[in-house]
């Protein structure tokens, strides 16, 4: 939970200041442009590597290492590892992560429209 409230706050303070350097000021429809870019990018990168490591592209990764394998001169060969294997990361944090900014910019565009 600190992790979550941590992550969260940091990712807001960081849209508030990439407003002020990109923007040289601070209003809420830019805050809420720069929180969606941050929200999208993290629910992607997290959606992404939620597919990864349910194994979607091990046979992808398992092809071309074994290609690559082949193509070295030495006889010795190394065991194949897939790819889901090699990508253990805890995704409950990032997705509340993202799912809480997404939530923010909702807030904001109900607050910007009234």
């Amino acid at each position: 939970m600190k992790k979550y409230v941590f992550w969260t706050s940091f990712f807001l303070l960081l849209a508030v200041s990439l407003s002020l350097i990109i923007y040289h000021e601070l209003s809420l429809l830019y805050f809420i442009d720069i929180t969606f870019y941050l929200a999208s990018f993290i629910l992607l990168f997290t959606l992404l590597t939620f597919v990864i490591q349910n194994g979607l592209f091990d046979g992808i990764f398992y092809s071309f290492r074994k290609y690559f394998e082949s193509q070295k001169p030495s006889g010795e060969q190394e065991e194949i590892s897939r790819l889901s294997d090699l990508l253990s990361i805890n995704l409950g944090v990032f997705f509340l992560i993202g799912f809480s900014l997404l939530f923010v910019v909702l807030a904001g565009l109900f607050i910007y429209y009234l």
